[in-house]
């Protein structure tokens, strides 16, 4: 597994970021001012993650995706692991939004990350169609920390 970063032509990644965030509209509202970092399994392309600055050394991963097929194996994982080392001297705070589902929320937590806020209706609110997640309709975002 190899991680590099992006540093030109984001978008060409759609198709990546699409599967962690279904709102083009969010996604150009992050993406410009994101670190993106991509994951490559023997050449291919395999995931990404975009990580923003909210304030002083606060973080937010708004986006990250591993492909269907490289799911449940552990890249989600390190991909995270690698951020945190990446991040550890800049950031004393990183946080994240995801569904309220409990596959989501037990791969986060497995990473250190604590609940501290629901948005209610976000996903309602902010997508024109249904988002679901195994199989469940999601409604309202939860909002993780951890502190690095």
């Amino acid at each position: 597994m190899k991680i590099q970063k992006v540093n030109l032509k984001k978008e060409q990644y759609l198709d990546l970021l699409y599967l962690g965030d279904e709102n083009y509209d969010l996604i150009k509202k992050y993406l410009s001012k994101s670190d993106m970092y991509i994951v490559k399994e023997n050449e291919d392309i395999i995931g990404q993650i975009c990580i923003k600055r909210i304030s002083g050394k606060i973080f937010e991963i708004k986006n990250i995706s591993i492909l269907p097929e490289y799911q449940n194996k552990g890249y989600g994982a390190k991909l995270i692991k690698f951020i945190f080392e990446m991040y550890k001297k800049k950031a004393s705070v990183m946080i994240v939004g995801t569904g309220e589902t409990k596959k989501s929320l037990k791969f986060y937590q497995s990473l250190g990350f604590k609940p501290v806020k629901r948005i209610k209706d976000y996903f309602l609110n902010n997508y024109d169609h249904e988002i679901h997640e195994d199989n469940i309709k999601l409604k309202d975002m939860i909002y993780l920390k951890k502190i690095l």
